[in-house]
């Protein structure tokens, strides 16, 4: 049979149960490749019910063969998931100590799982032996006996301050409350407290399970969310066009403002300081949130004077503080968040702007204190009451230099003035102003501005700002007396 062969003859088949001669001479690695190639193109080129049967069986014979491989790498798989499952998943660790090499030993490590256990470990390869060091997150083998290399650092574990430092490595650390604990200094921190840039006071990632102070978060990282920080649009209210007798307060902040982003140097000449308090007093409904969000609006105004940008493009610089939000039913927590307010506070006062032209300057920060009795309660009849009085007092010290010279002012209300805390109305009750129940002229001034633009019934061809007139006339003869013998004061609610 020669592969230039056109026409191949081909055997008669065999018997079922023996194999077929084209079989065992295309399965023949002695026959010529060329030689086995020419023989299965004559069987595909010339399909009769003999070669038919033939080609069949070769078919059958690659299925069988390509299934038996198949099968083979299935029991591979399932024979190496079977053997992981046996070892156990990899584990992860922080080194504490090294141990070098003995002659009887290799270099070692003493480990602290992450459930706090610890372990010894072999290092293995060069490079692991000469970098890895103590505070390094490592990956154990499923046994924990054998450290194949670095872990990912997680970077999170617990807050804690550094009290003392203990010989080179060693840290007693305060924790949670005033929980003590004596921890090791990762290579890292170990350093920076050998250069002096870490001391006693620092704040200081620790894993107390492992017993292991990670790194310092330094100072200047400070808050990086705010929390009580208004982040909504600026209100849309206007003095003129909205208040009909405004508060002596707005006019006398917006001055504040407005003198110390314009001319900052009148006021150091005569040394008045950059804070500002007020407190103020009424009833619900009396208009003291009124008169919030428009100093709210006048202090942007007033910024954007000063800066030369549009009210809606300046940076938040508002903070309402509500009592649900600081109070808590956790002994401790209350005083915290409240010193969080003021840290808040003090920091945004801080951040510098700069102006299209390139100068820095810093922009006001209003803190508004909603309710202010529900924290500054007169002191005598609950001791957590008296704890955070005390945190307020301390926080709110006009004399305190860190709040004296900052751009900050607060403004407190309260619908009780009465049971709030005398030393409290002292510290934030630069004035007092009292919202109340309305004179004469006020009344008309608020009705007005209420009426403005309203459509009203035309009667015998009047205009509407005459009908207009002749109602709060009217109005205002019925509920004020006309000689003014009582004190003829209304309440709008």
């Amino acid at each position: 049979m020669s592969p230039k062969n056109p026409k191949l003859k081909i055997p008669i088949p065999t018997p079922a149960n023996s194999e077929h001669p084209v079989l065992l001479l295309l399965a023949d690695p002695t026959v010529p490749l060329p030689h086995r190639v020419a023989v299965m193109r004559d069987l595909l080129g010339e399909i009769n019910p003999e070669t038919q049967a033939v080609v069949e069986r070769i078919l059958i014979r690659v299925a069988s063969s390509n299934g038996q491989a198949v099968y083979e790498e299935k029991i591979k798989s399932m024979s190496d998931l079977i053997e992981q499952m046996q070892d156990g998943p990899k584990r992860t660790a922080a080194v504490l100590a090294r141990i070098p090499a003995t002659d009887n030993m290799p270099p070692q490590v003493l480990t602290a799982l992450d459930d706090g256990t610890q372990v010894y470990a072999i290092l293995t390869g060069q490079d692991t032996i000469e970098t890895i060091d103590v505070g390094d997150r490592v990956l154990l083998d499923a046994k924990a006996r054998t450290v194949l290399g670095r872990a990912a650092a997680l970077g999170v574990g617990e807050v804690g301050h550094i009290e003392r430092v203990i010989g080179d490595s060693r840290l007693l650390v305060t924790l949670r409350g005033s929980d003590q604990a004596v921890c090791l200094a990762a290579h890292g921190l170990g350093k920076q407290i050998k250069l002096g840039t870490v001391g006693p006071g620092a704040k200081v990632m620790v894993n107390a399970r492992q017993s292991l102070a990670m790194e310092a978060l330094l100072p200047q990282d400070g808050v990086r969310h705010y929390r009580y920080l208004y982040r909504g649009p600026v209100p849309d209210v206007i003095v003129e066009r909205d208040i009909g007798a405004p508060p002596h307060c707005i006019g006398e902040v917006a001055q504040h403002i407005r003198t110390e982003l314009l001319q900052p140097e009148l006021r150091r000449r005569y040394r008045l300081r950059r804070c500002m308090m007020k407190l103020l007093c009424g009833v619900s409904g009396s208009g003291q949130s009124f008169a919030i969000q428009a100093i709210h609006r006048l202090m942007y105004q007033v910024m954007s004077q000063a800066t030369g940008i549009p009210v809606e493009q300046l940076p938040h610089r508002v903070m309402y503080v509500r009592q649900a939000q600081v109070l808590s039913q956790w002994l401790g927590e209350s005083e915290k968040n409240w010193e969080r307010v003021f840290e808040e506070a003090e920091q945004l006062a801080d951040e510098t702007f700069t102006t299209p032209d390139g100068s820095k300057i810093r922009l006001p920060v209003l803190i508004v204190l909603e309710e202010i009795d529900g924290a500054g309660r007169t002191r005598g009849h609950e001791s957590i009451h008296d704890r955070i009085m005390s945190t307020l007092l301390q926080r709110l010290d006009p004399t305190r230099q860190e709040l004296s010279g900052r751009f900050l002012i607060f403004l407190a209300t309260t619908n009780t003035p009465h049971i709030v805390d005398p030393a409290l109305l002292r510290r934030i009750a630069g004035s007092v102003e009292y919202f109340g129940r309305l004179p004469r002229r006020a009344f008309r001034a608020v009705l007005e501005k209420h009426v403005c633009k309203l459509p009203a019934a035309a009667r015998n061809g009047a205009s509407q700002i005459d009908i207009w007139k002749r109602h709060i006339e009217t109005l205002t003869n019925w509920l004020y007396s006309s000689n003014g013998a009582d004190p003829a004061l209304v309440e709008l609610t």
